[in-house]
């Protein structure tokens, strides 16, 4: 109060027009102040929907993560399978059997059984592989239905024996080809996943 009568005493001024002065400095501490607790309010609402859209976020995210860990775990199992079924049609070193024939049907059926649950497998979820997994995946069954064509021409078509013997080195190939594959798909999964951390 000492400081205002100071500041009124500067100013000649009738001390009606002093208190008016200060009434009109009262209340505009008071709007002010008002103001000010309309502002803080609002910042306080919208920091509590902007939190409540992160939570939102991050809890859509780790739903989306949770369902392409599962599809994807899933998704490994059957392509390592049926890669490492395809691939044992034909081995480079291979073994000598009692009954060739027998081993023979005995690969060609575990194939064609893990290549085709594989298949429904990337079928089911094709909506939700990153395009570059999605583009490898066709990739591998495309060789691996090579793979098969040659295990065919090999031990079934009499007259494609020859042929293929004569390509074994590419069958060797394509048997490291689908493992390189089988690779980048992994390392492309786990970048995918990876990018969910972030």
């Amino acid at each position: 109060m000492k400081i205002i009568s100071q500041v009124i005493s500067l100013f000649n001024w009738p001390f009606w027009v002093n208190v008016i002065a200060l009434i009109c400095v009262q209340v505009w501490n008071v709007l002010k102040q008002r103001s000010l607790a309309k502002q803080d309010a609002k910042l306080t609402e919208m920091t509590n929907e902007l939190q409540e859209k992160l939570n939102e976020k991050q809890h859509v995210s780790q739903q989306r993560f949770d369902l392409e860990l599962k599809i994807y775990i899933s998704l490994s199992e059957k392509l390592n399978n049926a890669v490492d079924d395809c691939v044992a049609l034909m081995p480079v070193v291979d073994v000598v059997y009692k009954d060739k024939n027998t081993e023979i049907k005995r690969r060609a059926t575990n194939f064609v059984s893990s290549n085709n649950i594989f298949v429904k497998e990337k079928r089911a979820y094709a909506p939700f592989y990153d395009k570059e997994v999605s583009e490898k995946l066709q990739d591998i069954l495309a060789l691996m239905s090579e793979q098969y064509r040659y295990f065919g021409y090999l031990h079934f078509d009499s007259n494609m024996k020859s042929w293929i013997e004569k390509r074994l080195g590419t069958v060797y190939e394509n048997n490291g080809r689908l493992s390189d594959l089988q690779t980048e798909v992994t390392n492309l999964i786990s970048k995918r996943l990876d990018n969910f951390s972030k």
